[in-house]
């Protein structure tokens, strides 16, 4: 190769060595830059439990995305003070601290709730137990929706009605409770399917100041054990396809349960499709191993109450229903 020739091969080489470098950092520069948009997309749409809706799709779908980026950065707030603050000034923003401080302790746990039995709400959602008198039923069962009566679907509904009454000072029927959550969520039942499914159950309750948590089911009994006991209450879903130890010949059901007594493993069941098994204690093995595994959540842990966060606040109930004795509002 002659000396111009080879001159001309060196420059050629060199050039495809930096048209390759730039190409590498634009690549580079590109994903940094999605990175962080998919990082702040998160941070606005985290909501009051420290986890997103679209974070719980997402790692489902790309369970390859690194953990950094559903975590949120410690936030600092800067107090601005002017110069010309005088100390009453300062003792009126003192006052507003401590307000607010208030504020954020009225948020309860379960650490922080001393509930009875009696307590709790516990609808029922059938016409049997309606023609019975039988307490906590309600003329809601045979009101129609989208050509289907409300007893057919209605067990999530009643699960909520019993929380949101539970935990607030305010109380509505399970009717009640599926026009609010057609209001403020996408859910609205349609020929065929009316039951809520648990994105909107999870909504509803959090614009009612409740927090919560959807779970999958947890790989061992001890670790669904300690969820439980670490919650307020919790929505399960249930299936006789999985263990028809206590319930038979159900496909699936939503049933709600408070109390769990670690010495006896019991839970107190709001079961609302079925009288007998209603307001019983059952063992909370029953529930483990009859979680419907087929969906993709199995059950709803309620994890906090912040009654100042509740934008409902609806009280009272007008539909007819047979209270009970103990009934205190």
């Amino acid at each position: 190769m002659s000396s111009k020739n080879y001159k001309r091969q060196k420059k050629r080489n060199h050039n495809i060595i930096i048209i390759s470098i730039v190409v590498y950092v634009l690549l580079i520069l590109i994903l940094v830059l999605c990175l962080s948009l998919l990082t702040i997309r998160m941070k606005q749409h985290r909501n009051g439990s420290g986890t997103t809706e679209t974070e719980e799709e997402l790692t489902d779908l790309l369970p390859f995305l690194p953990d950094f980026l559903f975590k949120e950065e410690p936030q600092t707030e800067k107090i601005f003070r002017p110069e010309s603050q005088t100390e009453g000034d300062a003792e009126t923003e003192a006052d507003t601290d401590t307000t607010e401080t208030a504020v954020k302790q009225q948020v309860l746990t379960a650490a922080d709730l001393d509930l009875q039995e009696e307590d709790i709400y516990t609808f029922l959602q059938g016409p049997k137990a309606w023609k019975t008198r039988t307490d906590w039923s309600g003329s809601w069962n045979s009101v129609v929706f989208a050509d289907q009566e409300f007893s057919v679907f209605g067990c999530g509904l009643c699960d909520l009605a019993n929380i949101y009454s539970t935990l607030t000072p305010y109380d509505c029927s399970p009717l009640d409770m599926l026009a609010y959550a057609d209001e403020v969520t996408d859910y609205h039942p349609v020929a065929g399917f009316g039951a809520i499914d648990w994105p909107y159950m999870k909504q509803t309750l959090k614009k009612t100041g409740i927090s919560s948590k959807l779970k999958r089911k947890d790989k061992t009994y001890e670790q669904f054990q300690a969820n439980i006991a670490s919650g307020i209450t919790a929505i399960v879903l249930i299936s006789s396809s999985n263990d028809s130890t206590y319930w038979k010949g159900v496909s699936g059901h939503y049933v709600n349960i408070w109390m769990y007594n670690k010495y006896d493993d019991t839970v107190f069941l709001a079961d609302s499709g079925d009288p007998e098994h209603n307001r019983q204690r059952i063992p909370l093995r029953y529930i483990y191993d009859a979680l419907k595994t087929s969906g993709r959540y199995q059950y709803l842990l309620v994890t906090s109450v912040d009654p100042a966060a509740n934008e409902w606040q609806h009280d009272g109930i007008d539909i007819k229903w047979r209270k009970p004795r103990y009934y205190n509002k």
